[in-house]
């Protein structure tokens, strides 16, 4: 995803879903600050369900539209991490395209 093109694409995709689903607007705002707090922590493995205070459930729908996807599972946690964070980012209007 390094060309311009690319990204336009990807923040279209994202803000026709938050306009289909508009409650998806805060819980993809609270996974973007999850992830923020995250970066730059040698292990960090994502956010969970509570995090972004939304069922699990839910949230199959973001990993089924490819805007997050599952990045660790065990038997006591399931981690989630933004596909392509810059691009939720400028969709939410939480960062300027560059």
């Amino acid at each position: 995803m390094g060309d311009k093109g690319d990204i336009e694409s990807e923040v279209e995709r994202i803000k026709d879903f938050i306009k289909e689903h508009p409650e998806f607007r805060k819980i993809l705002r609270l996974a973007v600050e999850h992830e923020r707090k995250g970066e730059g922590k040698e292990y960090y493995i994502g956010w969970e369900w509570s995090d972004v205070r939304c069922h699990p459930a839910k949230l199959v729908k973001c990993i089924t539209n490819d805007i997050c996807t599952i990045s660790y599972k065990s038997n006591r946690y399931t981690c989630y991490k933004l596909l392509n964070r810059k691009a939720v980012e400028i969709a939410l209007g939480m960062k300027e395209v560059n």
